[in-house]
């Protein structure tokens, strides 16, 4: 996926469905859709037990930045380390989806009644066109014409 330009959100997000102990972050997604999540702040332990975990579950963020929804999903940690003696983390989160305007709960199924999408260049990506050009002798006048046919 690419975006026409990169996003960087500031906002507040929380781990387990909890949004009483939401921290501050940043949102990430760069042109090219990665999507990253720098958290930093007062963790929960519950919270911690997830996103410190040394097998690879994926687990599910939401937040609010710029005051609506957003929901990461397939997330998982790529950093985590606690600022001493401060008790305050700091945690890099890679996610595989970000949905934007609406908040989802861990348990609920992503459903959507409709997906708009679109792409460019694919004549480049296929190295064909989706034009045929036939150049056509007009018998009345005698004149070259251009036809394309889709």
């Amino acid at each position: 996926m690419k975006l026409t330009k990169a996003i960087e959100e500031k906002g507040y997000f929380w781990l387990n469905d909890k949004q009483e102990d939401k921290i501050q972050g940043t949102l990430k997604v760069d042109k090219n859709g990665e999507i990253l999540l720098e958290l930093f702040g007062e963790i929960s332990s519950s919270s911690i037990s997830l996103i410190n975990s040394d097998d690879m579950d994926y687990y599910h963020v939401n937040g609010i930045v710029d005051n609506k929804y957003v929901t990461l999903t397939g997330c998982y940690t790529r950093k985590f380390k606690m600022l001493f003696p401060s008790g305050f983390h700091e945690v890099l989160v890679s996610a595989s989806m970000a949905i934007l305007g609406v908040g989802y709960t861990s348990d609920e199924e992503l459903l959507f009644n409709k997906v708009d999408f679109s792409f460019s260049d694919a004549d480049e990506w296929f190295n064909i066109s989706g034009i045929d050009k036939k150049i056509l002798k007009n018998n009345e006048s005698g004149d070259l014409g251009l036809q394309t046919v889709k």
